[in-house]
């Protein structure tokens, strides 16, 4: 005989995918190829890449630093869980130039239900496998971007180099540009200020959506917004490149200043000789550099007293060799050239301080490294507004790429 056995359980722990809310939560990470725009995806990871290629090499010229050192661009991607959690979270690098290998990745994980992001930022590329980028990683910053996360919006006359589509309601303005970090700090702020938009306008580290990609929601955004997978796309151009001067007088001003970095390398030397080094630093106005180097003492830096003449016992030599590298940044001269020219004709002024804590070349050599890098720490080596690469100055757009260097 057939027992009819009466069960005791919660139906919905055991079929969840029958009731309708259950269901609605899948929409965090199903796979929707069909929302994936491949032509976009490659369209773009190009003309970023490109772009920055085109500043990197601006800032080699104006700085003499490595070929490799301003290498690489960080992207981002995770995938939203139904509870609410975040899988493989992960970051990935590409050197300057891999734009078809990030095409290709960014497709291939958008098409398994992950969302795909970049940093707008160049960081330096000796960081460990899978480890995060911070602001004291950023050797260059090629763009700043307004996220319109239904708030805010743009102030007249400026010019955003593309609109992205992120969403039916949200926008993220780019704007292209070649910054240091100070530069482009102080700019995201004001980004921020003037615009009224989301938290992650203008921030030089925050990853931001790869045109194309397709944007999948959380499951907070499923469950308040009824939200579901949605593409995401290259809205419109804008006319030209907006100069980063041109932005701040459309923008409020911002005195903000950036937490303190620590350089990353002295990079590569340039071809002049230790005279030639000498010789530009000593034009410098008025030989300021050359006579706060070559002074063994530190009075030159020392405390005054009301008739002006050095207290004794304060002087410092540190500061006085610290100053004296800053003097030879503003002669020209790259932080390579900076610290051979001290090992080489001043170490016996107010250098050799380091030399009787370190009575080794190798100690002294590297004792006056870090004095180097710690002048060239918030130091700004290139010009305020760096200049737009003349293949990218002046585009349009009427169906074909972002400027002269991409092809349609």
């Amino acid at each position: 005989m057939l027992k009819v056995v009466a069960l005791n359980f919660d139906a919905r722990s055991v079929l969840p995918l029958i009731y309708s809310e259950d269901v609605r939560l899948l929409r965090c990470n199903t796979p929707r190829p069909d929302l994936l725009n491949e032509q976009q995806i490659r369209y773009s990871s190009q003309l970023l890449h490109d772009f920055a290629e085109e500043m990197a090499e601006m800032k080699r010229a104006a700085v003499g630093l490595a070929k490799n050192e301003p290498g690489v661009i960080y992207c981002f991607m995770f995938k939203n869980m139904p509870d609410g959690s975040k899988d493989c979270i992960r970051s990935l690098r590409y050197k300057i130039g891999e734009h078809k290998r990030m095409a290709d990745d960014a497709i291939y994980w958008s098409q398994r239900g992950y969302n795909f992001y970049v940093r707008a930022s160049l960081f330096r590329n000796d960081l460990e496998p899978g480890a995060t980028p911070e602001e004291i990683d950023i050797v260059l910053v090629f763009a700043l971007i307004a996220d319109q996360d239904g708030e805010g919006q743009l102030l007249a006359g400026m010019i955003p180099a593309m609109t992205v589509q992120t969403s039916a309601r949200n926008r993220q303005y780019w704007f292209l540009m070649g910054a240091p970090y100070r530069v482009a700090f102080q700019l995201g702020i004001s980004l921020r200020r003037g615009t009224g938009m989301d938290n992650a306008t203008g921030v030089t580290v925050q990853p931001y959506r790869l045109p194309g990609t397709v944007n999948y929601p959380t499951r907070d955004k499923v469950e308040d917004e009824d939200r579901d997978a949605e593409p995401t796309f290259i809205l419109e151009y804008g006319n030209r490149l907006q100069p980063i001067n041109e932005l701040r007088q459309i923008l409020p001003p911002c005195d903000d200043l950036p937490p303190n970095r620590a350089a990353l390398s002295l990079g590569e030397p340039s071809n002049l000789t230790i005279d030639q080094l000498e010789a530009k630093l000593r034009a410098y106005y008025p030989h300021k550099g050359y006579n706060l180097l070559i002074e063994p003492t530190g009075r030159l830096v020392a405390k005054l007293d009301r008739d002006g003449r050095p207290i004794p016992g304060t002087e410092n030599r540190s500061h006085q060799l610290w100053r004296g590298i800053r003097q030879g940044f503003r002669a020209g001269i790259s932080r390579a050239d900076m610290h051979r020219l001290i090992l080489a004709k001043y170490r016996h002024g107010c250098a050799i301080k380091y030399w009787n804590e370190h009575p080794t070349e190798t100690g002294f050599t590297a004792a006056i490294e870090r004095m180097v890098l710690s002048a060239a720490s918030d130091f700004n080596f290139e010009p305020e507004a760096a200049q737009i690469p003349e293949g990218f100055r002046n585009f349009t757009v009427n169906g074909k790429p972002l400027g002269q260097t991409l092809k349609p």
